[in-house]
């Protein structure tokens, strides 16, 4: 044989070995939970579990399906130069697509290892985050169980259900992100309640619906049209804040406080595009739902205090005005959340969706007292609402911190225990 054949020959089955090779790489995707394999009390649900499979093994048969076709064409002409040019493209450009379509694959894997380690906190993050989006609309009943992880940074985040990612996959199951110290300050997981929120007022278009509703409200007693502006793009924030106050009550509003503490130079940082409303606005809203919710409460005591500890003559000069502006407006702000009847809730306000008889003052301040027989008495009470307990112990100061880490961590481990593990029901076409 003389080397011009031999080179033929090492660049056909250079080809065939590539090819083989793209195919056991793309084979992957639908193997993560085998590769995983995680113990029961550290996994996932079989639920999220087939979620998530049913999009890896869509985008296997995609790339493979690809791969194939272009094989099939090729398989018997790589002996001529053009068809083996042709095939080494194709090759090419399918490499590039499986290194987008395993971007998803690679976060999930790094999601679902890490529970290896913490799998069984997680695990009670999950029902609290379940609890969380469980409200009287339909639209929600599709939606699957979150997947609680931990990751760098300060805050919270969610990555919502449906969303796009590369690749054109759609993200089947909403993905919650908690910075790994609120494994330690547990009291502060009402932080994924809040993110359970932002899916929720994604997918019932909580935050459009009430845009006009603002606008309209404030016009009509001639606020300045800053505030309107202001509250429109901010509303995107303050649902998800509605949200987790109608899910654990005023615990909310001291986890949020406590959160939103930040330096004097940022407390009253203004914008117009970033829907995070300024600290000192948002913390203030939240005293006043609780107001109109409950009536006087702790709350009006907090309120002072957080006005005490941020004076209003620290405000940079060209914010001063505007902030005020706002504060004259917050009963009437607040009032057009709790109160509006919606069209795209069949007439309901948005308190309508949600219990709020398992979350007042009176209920969760009972459950806190419990605690004085020597025993906390949790029964009866939903996830979100026992966490809201936790969360006033902290606060007043009836456990130290040590302690009462101890108790939340045996307590978020026997929630995880709970979770239901049964496979989604398959409804016929």
């Amino acid at each position: 044989m003389n080397s011009t054949s031999l080179l033929k020959y090492d660049k056909i089955n250079n080809i065939v070995r590539r090819t083989d090779a793209l195919k056991s790489r793309i084979r992957l995707l639908s193997s993560l939970q085998k590769i995983v394999n995680l113990p029961p009390d550290h996994d996932i649900t079989i639920r999220q579990w087939y979620a998530i499979n049913e999009q890896l093994k869509k985008i296997e048969s995609r790339l493979l399906l690809k791969l194939e076709q272009k094989e099939r064409q090729y398989k018997f002409g790589l002996h001529v130069p053009e068809s083996l040019q042709k095939m080494n493209a194709h090759l090419a450009n399918i490499e590039l697509e499986a290194v987008k379509a395993f971007n998803f694959f690679d976060t999930m894997f790094d999601i679902i290892t890490q529970r290896c380690v913490i799998g069984r906190l997680l695990a009670g993050c999950e029902v609290i985050a379940d609890d969380a989006i469980r409200i009287k609309h339909p639209t929600l009943r599709v939606l699957e169980s979150p997947i609680v992880f931990c990751d760098r940074g300060y805050g919270a985040s969610i990555l919502r259900q449906g969303i796009k990612l590369p690749y054109n996959v759609k993200n089947p199951v909403p993905l919650i992100q908690i910075p790994y110290s609120r494994l330690k300050t547990k009291y502060d997981l009402i932080s994924i309640i809040h993110e359970a929120g932002h899916e929720i007022t994604n997918q019932l278009k909580l935050d459009h619906s009430l845009v006009p509703h603002i606008k309209s409200n404030l016009r009509n007693v001639n606020a300045d049209s800053i505030v309107a502006e202001l509250f429109s793009v901010g509303l995107s924030e303050i649902i998800p804040d509605l949200c987790a106050l109608l899910k654990c009550g005023f615990a909310h509003v001291s986890s949020l406080r406590d959160i939103l503490s930040v330096p004097p130079e940022y407390v009253f940082t203004l914008s117009r595009t970033d829907p995070h409303p300024t600290p000192y606005i948002r913390v203030l809203l939240a005293f006043e739902n609780c107001r109109r919710i409950w009536g006087k409460g702790i709350w009006d005591d907090l309120e002072r205090e957080w006005m005490d500890t941020y004076p209003l003559r620290s405000t940079p000069n060209n914010a001063e005005l505007i902030i005020k502006n706002i504060i004259k407006n917050l009963p009437l702000l607040s009032k057009t959340l709790l109160e509006t009847r919606l069209d795209s809730l069949n007439g309901k306000r948005i308190p309508d969706l949600f219990d709020l008889s398992c979350v007042s003052p009176t209920i969760i301040q009972q459950a806190t007292r419990s605690l004085e027989t020597g025993t906390l008495n949790l029964k009866g009470l939903k996830p979100c609402t026992q966490l809201a307990v936790f969360r006033i112990i902290r606060d007043e100061g009836r456990l130290t911190e040590v302690n009462l880490n101890k108790l939340m961590t045996k307590w978020l481990v026997r929630l995880g225990e709970m979770r239901e593990r049964r496979m989604p029901k398959i409804i016929a076409a």
